[in-house]
């Protein structure tokens, strides 16, 4: 157990150097879902978060049916999991095995109890490892809630979440840290004890499904508990058959009190338990979470990066501009567009994100849609087309300005300036950008059709990454 702050970046330093990929916005549907993990998945799933936002990796498939649709990926290294256990030697193939198997598996139970609603998510639709690359695909029904999240999210320290060393630590932090939008300031004029406060309470048999120590998927009897609208946690705590931590004092002096301890000593939170007990024997039943930010962490020189500003004695105040939802208006404009295919609002903003606001080429994709016979994954499906529709909204080469003369000049020109490009020093580059983008080259040539869209990705491309001499 780290005993100084000042540790916080020891593990993590490659988080911190670049503040595009200090930290990471995840659904809070995603975080307060209940699934069975340990830690060095949960931070790899985290990390795949990071790399779905910066690295995304889209790959088009087909179904059954021979229709196209884009699947999300990314591609971790076996360095980086090195990083994420801290062993800089030795063999982590049996790790990131296990992880593998655990992942390929997984469900995530996302449950509302205000709106009297739950969604079982499958998250991840293929996981392979080969010549020290992981390899993960997202489901489509996952997808919504993992790109481009712009409502209803935490945005997540990665130096903080990589620095913990306990699973009870990780997964507190990362449900509890979802809290705190209501705590607008740390005021650096009152000590610990005195700096504003929400709390949140959990029964003790519903903690142990959110910390991960539950498996949902272990038999019939608690899948079938599991489903219900309304699970009985306390009924699945007694149908659990796995003899991790099952007495309440072993879970909590191995799981609880030290996740605190690290919580309060590496995060920007500081978190004080209070323990209800009911009933005769006095037990146990609740445990009531007092969050507050983390005096310690501000005091260190450490800055927040969700919104928290800070009051010191000074005139020094630091103020994270809110990023802005998708206007709603446009949201009801394409869920009402669709209304037979029943989308949901996370994703018409997916669709709205992968067309870049562009509801005309949102519009003419689904109306391609409406003359497919099949279409087995329709989301995955209409994502694939705006992508498509979005390269095909160039001029027709077939004829320029009323002359096929003039449209054959125009593509043999293309044509020669596109075999110029290919021999350019930095193309191999632009083809590892191709392949992470489309997939392959040949799903390149599909989408860009012509000569001419070719080398306008390419001098696009170059343009964003030259390097100023």
């Amino acid at each position: 157990m780290k005993n100084e702050i000042t540790n916080y970046f020891s593990i993590t330093n490659y988080f911190s150097t670049d503040p595009k990929r200090g930290s990471v916005k995840i659904s809070n549907t995603i975080i307060r879902s209940k699934k069975e993990t340990n830690l060095l998945e949960a931070k790899i799933e985290v990390l795949a978060l990071k790399k779905l936002d910066t690295e995304p990796v889209t790959i088009e498939k087909q179904d059954s049916y021979g229709n196209p649709y884009l699947v999300d990926s990314v591609d971790i290294n076996v360095q980086e999991i090195r990083m994420l256990t801290g062993r800089s030697g030795g063999s982590v193939y049996n790790d990131i095995k296990s992880v593998s198997l655990a992942l390929a598996q997984k469900l995530n139970f996302a449950e509302d109890p205000e709106q009297k609603q739950y969604v079982i998510i499958p998250m991840y639709s293929k996981v392979t490892y080969k010549d020290g690359v992981l390899h993960i695909e997202y489901s489509n029904e996952a997808s919504p809630y993992l790109k481009n999240v712009k409502t209803n999210y935490t945005n997540l320290s990665l130096p903080i979440m990589f620095s913990f060393e306990t699973n009870g630590g990780f997964q507190l932090y990362k449900n509890l840290r979802t809290y705190t939008y209501l705590l607008k300031n740390i005021d650096m004029r009152l000590t610990q004890e005195e700096q504003p406060e929400v709390t949140k309470s959990y029964k003790t048999d519903e903690l142990r499904v959110i910390l991960g120590y539950i498996d949902l998927e272990q038999s019939d009897e608690v899948k079938k508990e599991a489903k219900k609208p309304h699970p009985d946690w306390s009924n699945i705590e007694k149908l659990n058959k796995k003899l991790m931590y099952k007495r309440w004092n072993d879970f909590r002096t191995r799981v609880i009190e030290p996740g605190i301890e690290e919580i309060n000593t590496l995060s920007d939170i500081y978190i004080t338990p209070e323990y209800i007990r009911t009933g005769k024997g006095a037990k146990v039943t609740e445990i009531i979470f007092h969050i507050q930010m983390n005096r310690k962490f501000y005091e260190a020189g450490y800055s927040d990066q969700d919104g928290v500003s800070v009051v010191a004695t000074g005139e020094n105040a630091d103020v994270i501009k809110e990023i802005m939802p998708t206007d709603t208006k446009i949201l009801a404009q394409v869920i009402k567009m669709m209304n037979r295919q029943r989308i949901n609002a996370v994703q018409a903003e997916l669709l709205i994100n992968e067309a870049n606001g562009d509801l005309e080429l949102i519009k003419k994709s689904y109306e391609m849609s409406k003359k497919q016979s099949h279409i087995e994954n329709f989301i995955g499906w209409m994502r694939s087309a705006i992508k498509r529709n979005a390269y095909s909204s160039s001029s027709p080469i077939e004829t320029v300005y009323g002359s096929t003369e003039q449209a054959k000049y125009r593509n043999d020109a293309a044509e020669k300036v596109w075999e110029k490009a290919q021999k350019d020093e930095l193309f191999p580059k632009f083809s590892e950008y191709v392949l992470r983008e489309y997939g392959s080259m040949d799903a390149f040539s599909i989408l860009c059709d012509t000569p001419e869209k070719k080398f306008k990705e390419f001098a696009e491309w170059k343009m964003k990454n030259l390097q100023p001499i």
